[in-house]
């Protein structure tokens, strides 16, 4: 990574974070955001940007590769369920076997993220100062809408529920994909 390209992304990362400090101190940390809502909601950003035929190009292509992701990682994280829920099943359970199985989808999924980022630079280096903004206030209002409806439809995981419920107390753990264990 050269220097400029490194000065970039530090850039681009302070402006997206200090743009969305002032509207709420509560707004969803940034390490929390899904892929998956924003892919929903690109159609009135699409608009906003009023792009140019070569950015549009870049635009569904960007496009095509994160859902392409998003659906891999959305089968992977099936079978994970999946084959957790076969060991739990068992009799005797080796923790350490299940752990494997999540520290690998971390790993896949940490390379994942880097990727989508990259795709979300490439992007962004080819959008004027007017379109930059827009993008920015774009992910901004995602911060804040994905942290209102975490807020309103919060589930806890069956972990959780299971301490609760037997009067156990909850602690912070060994933590899985996505910070779930």
């Amino acid at each position: 990574m050269t220097f400029t390209s490194a000065k970039k992304i530090l850039v681009l990362t302070a402006s997206i974070l200090l743009f969305a400090l002032p509207m709420s101190v509560n707004a969803v940390p940034v390490m929390e955001m899904r892929v998956d809502r924003l892919l929903l909601n690109t159609t009135e950003l699409k608009k906003s940007l009023q792009l140019t035929p070569n950015q549009l190009t870049l635009w569904l292509q960007t496009e095509m590769k994160l859902n392409a992701m998003k659906r891999q990682r959305d089968i992977r994280r099936e079978r994970l369920q999946s084959e957790v829920s076969l060991y739990l099943g068992k009799p005797q359970i080796e923790l350490r076997e299940v752990n494997k199985l999540i520290e690998n989808e971390e790993q896949q999924s940490l390379h994942e993220n880097r990727q989508m980022r990259e795709l979300l630079f490439v992007f962004n280096d080819a959008l004027d100062d007017r379109q930059r903004q827009v993008l920015l206030n774009f992910f901004a209002e995602q911060l804040m809408a994905q942290q209102e409806s975490g807020r309103d439809g919060k589930q806890e995981g069956a972990f959780s529920r299971g301490h609760q419920a037997g009067g156990g107390r909850q602690r912070g753990g060994m933590g899985g994909v996505d910070g779930k264990f």
